[in-house]
């Protein structure tokens, strides 16, 4: 049975090999964890620029895939300059199917639709 989700890290993954922690915390007044909290914790970790170590670990095929994903992004327009962004990893999947609980204390992002 998954304990609550404030005592968990939430990862997202893509079949491209991003996994990064989140750690939703609650206000310092309530016990609990938002869905609020958990929703604006992914959007600041999606919109994080990709380390340099994060585009390494990928195989020049998925940097393809990434890279492809960054450019329907972008365009030309000015957010071109920000470079790939985490977003990036999930190609045209970026609407949100939920959490699930991978086990100990992990929950894992489903991305949804394309």
């Amino acid at each position: 049975m998954p304990t609550p989700l404030a005592a968990r890290r939430v990862h997202f993954d893509s079949t491209q090999n991003l996994v990064h922690p989140i750690s939703p915390t609650p206000p310092e007044l309530v016990p609990y964890v938002t869905v609020a909290d958990v929703l604006a914790h992914l959007y600041a970790a999606l919109r994080t620029p990709a380390s340099k170590r994060e585009w390494a670990a990928l195989d020049a095929r998925a940097q393809e895939r990434v890279g492809a994903s960054f450019f329907r992004r972008c365009g030309a327009g000015e957010e071109r300059r920000k470079g790939v962004k985490r977003v990036d990893w999930l190609g045209g999947r970026t609407r949100f199917g939920g959490v699930a609980w991978t086990g100990g204390s992990c929950w894992e992002l489903v991305p949804g639709g394309v």
